[in-house]
């Protein structure tokens, strides 16, 4: 059953989001979440790492967070820090041997710049990984964007054909 309490929280974006799902209290999620990271933790070892990922749970109510290292293949937490900033991200990487960094194939992790920073100075041979939830994300700020300007542009020469189509761009 912890399994799937860690499979929630590996994919939901806060743990308040697994609490509203397993209507469980925040604390409970957090308990299930703590101990498995100190499971993880114990069963850690120094043999070679193909693929991370480094990512960032909600640990708190708020805007409280923590980065996370985890090793994709054997599905453990190496490391977990209470912050989420670049220096918290290369304290991460750096917990890794020479010889781990080295062997990293790719790293999976969200858009964001400092992830991406850390991970370049300290496995400058690994890939850098974006999952597709995201990319997504991503497109779809940058299509609405443009089709906002191009909308207002084309309204002030006369009649926009955007008008009326924003429910259609926004399922793109």
């Amino acid at each position: 059953m912890t399994d799937f309490f860690i499979k929630l929280l590996e994919v939901c974006p806060t743990t308040q989001d697994v609490c509203k799902l397993t209507r469980l209290s925040w604390s409970t999620v957090n308990s299930i979440m703590v101990s498995a990271v100190e499971r993880g933790m114990l069963r850690r070892t120094t043999d070679s790492i193909d693929y991370l990922r480094i990512d960032e749970k909600s640990s708190q109510k708020g805007h409280s967070y923590v980065t996370i290292l985890a090793d994709i293949a054997s599905f453990q937490v190496l490391d977990l820090v209470k912050e989420r900033k670049l220096t918290a991200a290369q304290d991460l990487i750096e917990i890794l041997s020479p010889k781990q960094r080295q062997s990293v194939k790719a790293v999976a992790m969200d858009m964001w710049l400092a992830f991406m920073r850390a991970a370049r100075q300290y496995v400058p041979q690994a890939a850098i990984m974006h999952d597709k939830f995201h990319v997504s994300k991503y497109l779809r700020d940058a299509v609405i964007t443009v089709r906002k300007q191009e909308h207002r542009r084309l309204s002030q020469q006369g009649a926009s054909p955007f008008t009326g189509s924003k429910c259609v761009w926004l399922k793109i």
